[in-house]
């Protein structure tokens, strides 16, 4: 679910739709809207001028007039409706894998057809979600692109009446529009009106630096219209600019640390060598996009560029082994936590509190006091963005997954700031960090609680970054943790509700503690923390945020111990939640760790493949240092493959 700014949200949607403000309060008060008769037409005008701030319950009053309902799953009044959430979710989950394989795409029709039988998507923000990801699934099936047209026009109707009329011409996009519009450029193509598709696809890239969104989903979706822009370049025989999109393509995805579409630009972009006789050029970026392909077991992708690069070209990629590591794809199922009936998300928060038996303060510490949390519970207050997702995490669960987030004008900025200092930490542009680390320094929201924890955590990083694991590493990260709670107990980890910083803090105690010789301490950690997050993290998604990374380190320094068979099985459990989820950041690191303990096991020929992977992918990645360590580990310990 997409994080956007309430107050160019309320103005976009006014602007299409052709209505005053004045408008809008006799629409609400026609509509008998609870919260109708605080609204002014000077209060609107205010917030959208970013210059007030609007309560939640006016928000969705306004939203609602304006014919896009933002509160069908907002809330989830009965059992059915939680089911249909988890039906949402799933195919999400499902889409994430559609065109990879028959089982995924049968999967998700079953979803969509569940989900269309239901009255809650039968309009507003859930049906235009249901129509673009069912227009998907029919391109992937290969359907009428007609057919496929007027699904897509349909799910426009909800926020972009006029666009089957107008068209797009570089509006601001919100919701599922930059995906709808996507769709509507892949029927352009494959009905042969490559052109056509190439401006409309130029034109939804420009659109979305207007979008008031959260950037880490506009790069999300900027990644698959890159894919589609370089294809219709490619078909068009613009081979230049097809290579051009493809290594824009290829920063944009490694840019959050997830990568997932980084083998099929560069598959492409061979593809384009190939084209015009640069078949030397093309061979090496071959075996980095197999690479790619085969760690996230994206097997027929891997054999489907094989059998085009034989049959078009004559040429034969060099997989060093990679072929044969062929380990099946985990079970697919959608891992989700159960729901709770409730009138907000405050209901929804004091109700998981409830069923995990948690006082009031016992959930707020260090987050908020006591009497703010009931007033969120109480709905006496929305609470802000900070709060609220820190108590989810908590309580296990991922706000995004439950519920539309809109936030202010003061709270995006921020968000959008922290985002920033997050992407630069993933891809080690350290002064970039710290430059925006003191801009974030001088925030309001960011001098206490939640906020502060957040800056202290990168400071520490920073500082591990430049003076290596030392004691005063492991103090920065102790008070990262105590900063949230005054007696933070590194003995009672398992049963302590973490936060994703908390996490990641006691991540990096493990890791100093293992530098320096403290491995037993270190271990224990580890431990702990695996079980804490298997324990209290119900829904998937958030636990794969931090639990590969866990794992990769513990499987790092357990193979260092030379205790093998347990850094492998550590290890797998990263690799198999990594490569459900289509992130392909930390997989090279972690099937390096494999390669090693084969190899010190004496499996020397069934290591090599292992270790082409980890190397190529990490080129793959950019990670320039990673390939060299591996580099000089096979050299060294002449493992009898060279790169």
């Amino acid at each position: 679910m997409p994080t956007m700014m309430t107050n160019q949200i309320m103005l976009e949607m006014r602007n299409r739709k052709i209505l005053s403000r004045q408008k809008i309060l006799t629409m609400l008060e026609l509509g008998n809207a609870t919260e109708h008769d605080i609204l002014a037409e000077l209060t609107i005008l205010r917030v959208e001028n970013l210059q007030q701030k609007i309560r939640t319950g006016n928000f969705d009053a306004v939203m609602d007039a304006l014919g896009t309902p933002v509160d069908i799953f907002h809330p989830c009044t009965d059992n059915q409706s939680i089911e249909l959430l988890q039906q949402k979710n799933a195919l999400e989950h499902y889409m994430l894998h559609a065109g990879e394989n028959h089982w995924h795409n049968k999967k998700a029709a079953e979803v969509i057809s569940i989900l269309k039988k239901s009255g809650h998507f039968s309009q507003g923000i859930n049906y235009q979600f249901l129509a673009n990801h069912e227009a998907k699934l029919q391109h992937l099936q290969g359907a009428d692109p007609s057919q496929i047209r007027n699904l897509i026009f349909k799910g426009l109707a909800v926020t972009f009446p006029e666009a089957r009329k107008t068209g797009y011409t570089g509006q601001v996009l919100i919701l599922e529009e930059p995906a709808l519009f996507h769709s509507l450029a892949i029927a352009l193509m494959r009905e042969g009106k490559a052109g056509q598709a190439i401006e409309l696809l130029r034109d939804i890239l420009l659109g979305l630096v207007l979008t008031p969104e959260d950037d880490r989903i506009k790069e999300r979706m900027y990644v698959p219209l890159l894919l589609t822009l370089a294809q219709c370049y490619i078909h068009e025989k613009k081979y230049p600019e097809a290579m051009e999109t493809c290594d824009n393509g290829l920063r944009t995805t490694k840019r959050r640390g997830l990568g997932r579409y980084a083998p099929d630009f560069v598959h492409l972009k061979a593809y384009c060598h190939a084209l015009i006789a640069e078949k030397q050029t093309a061979m090496p970026l071959l075996t980095l996009a197999y690479a790619g392909y085969s760690l996230m077991r994206r097997y027929n992708k891997a054999d489907i560029m094989q059998q085009e690069f034989a049959t078009e070209f004559g040429m034969t990629i060099d997989t060093y082994g990679m072929e044969t590591i062929r380990t099946p794809m985990p079970e697919m199922e959608f891992s989700y936590g159960s729901g709770i009936p409730c009138q907000s998300i405050g209901e929804f928060i004091a109700g998981l509190r409830y069923e995990a038996d948690l006082k009031l303060e016992e959930l707020c510490e260090g987050i908020c006091t006591k009497g703010a949390l009931s007033k969120i519970e109480n709905g006496k207050t929305p609470g802000n963005t900070y709060h609220l997702e820190v108590l989810m995490e908590r309580l296990g669960r991922s706000v995004d997954k439950y519920f539309y987030t809109f936030m202010d004008y003061e709270e995006f900025p921020i968000k959008q700031l922290r985002n920033e200092i997050w992407a630069h930490s993933a891809n080690a542009q350290y002064v970039e960090m710290e430059q925006k680390l003191a801009e974030l320094r001088t925030k309001k929201s960011h001098k206490a609680g939640v906020g502060l924890q957040f800056i202290k955590l990168m400071e520490a990083r920073l500082y591990g970054v430049k003076n290596g694991y030392d004691e005063k590493h492991v103090a920065m990260l102790l008070e990262v943790l105590t900063h949230m709670r005054k007696k933070f107990d590194l003995s009672k980890i398992t049963h302590t509700r973490l936060g994703r910083w908390d996490i990641m803090a006691l991540n990096q105690i493990a890791i100093s503690l293992c530098a320096t010789g403290d491995t037993k301490k270190g271990f224990r950690v580890f431990e702990d923390l695996l079980e804490s997050m298997d324990r209290y993290i119900v829904d998937e998604r958030e636990k794969m945020l931090m639990y590969t990374n866990v794992c990769l380190h513990y499987s790092k320094y357990l193979g260092l111990a030379m205790r093998y068979d347990e850094s492998l099985e550590i290890a797998e459990v990263g690799v198999n939640l990594d490569a459900k989820h289509m992130r392909l950041n930390r997989l090279p690191s972690l099937i390096m760790n494999i390669a090693c303990c084969l190899f010190e096991t004496g499996e020397k020929k069934k290591s090599l493949p292992y270790f082409a992977q980890a190397y190529y992918g990490s080129v793959l990645l950019g990670r320039q240092s990673n390939a060299r360590a591996i580099a000089k580990y096979v050299d060294e310990k002449n493992v009898g493959i060279c790169f």
